[in-house]
C-alpha cells in the first residue's frame, strides 16, 4: 500500500513539475524572439540578442543609436558623434519587466530580487542616468522581482 502511496505522489508530483512552460529563443533575421516547445511565437522577435538566465526569465539585449551633439564654441563650432550602444532588459514568463537600461548582468535572488550590475566605463548613459547613478564607475541596483526600483 505505502509504495502504490509513493508511487502515486511521484506521478502527481512529476505531472506538475513538468507542465511548466518552456520557452526557447530563436532568431528570425537579425533579430530574437521566443517560442514554445511546438514552435509557437510567444515573443516575436524584436531584440538584437536574448539570454537564459534562469527559470522563466531570460536577459533581452538592443541596440541603439544615440546621436549627440556638443557646440564647442557658440554658434561656431559643433561636434556631431553617433553612437551605437547596448540596452538591456529583462523578461519573466515571455513579458517584459524591464526595458532598456545600461545593465550588463541581472541574477534573480531566491525569486525575491532582482540585482543588476552596470559598469559604466562600458556604458554609455545619458545625463539623467549618470546623475541618478551619482557618477560612479560600476554599481548594482535592487529591484524588486517585480523590476522595480527597491
Amino acid at each position: 500500500m505505502i509504495k502504490h502511496l509513493i508511487l502515486l505522489l511521484f506521478i502527481f508530483n512529476t505531472q506538475f513539475t513538468t507542465a511548466q512552460d518552456v520557452l526557447i529563443p530563436y532568431k528570425k533575421g537579425n533579430q530574437f524572439g521566443l517560442c514554445d516547445k511546438q514552435g509557437k511565437i510567444i515573443v516575436q522577435p524584436q531584440y538584437h540578442n536574448v539570454y537564459w538566465l534562469r527559470d522563466e526569465y531570460f536577459m533581452i539585449e538592443n541596440k541603439i543609436v544615440l546621436n549627440d551633439t556638443l557646440e564647442t564654441a557658440p554658434n561656431r563650432y559643433f561636434l556631431r558623434k553617433n553612437d551605437t550602444v547596448k540596452v538591456t532588459g529583462l523578461m519573466y514568463k515571455g513579458k517584459e519587466i524591464i526595458a532598456n537600461q545600461p545593465y550588463e548582468n541581472y541574477r534573480i535572488h531566491n525569486n525575491k530580487c532582482i540585482i543588476a550590475t552596470c559598469n559604466t566605463r562600458y556604458n554609455h548613459l545619458s545625463k539623467e542616468q549618470y546623475k541618478t547613478f551619482k557618477q560612479r564607475d560600476k554599481f548594482e541596483a535592487l529591484l524588486s522581482i517585480s523590476g522595480k526600483n527597491a
